[in-house]
């Protein structure tokens, strides 16, 4: 496989509880291998699908691109 073809390696870190309009929430920070930091606001019961779709949508990479690892 290809360098430029390699899945894009998302880090979770700095999960945080938020409560929003009676819905609870977590705040969800994800490094991307560019070291850039984005912020999802993500239901506790969304699956990993759902999060890695926020993510193509806000970030434009490819679902079946992204490889997600949890660090706390």
């Amino acid at each position: 496989m290809k360098a430029d073809h390699l899945p894009q390696k998302v880090f979770l870190s700095r999960i945080t509880p938020h409560i929003r309009k009676s819905l609870r929430f977590v705040k969800v920070s994800i490094i991307i291998l560019s070291r850039k930091t984005i912020s999802l606001m993500v239901k506790p019961t969304d699956t990993i699908a759902q999060v890695k779709l926020e993510i193509e949508r806000e970030e434009q990479i490819p679902f079946d691109e992204q490889a997600l690892d949890l660090q706390q």
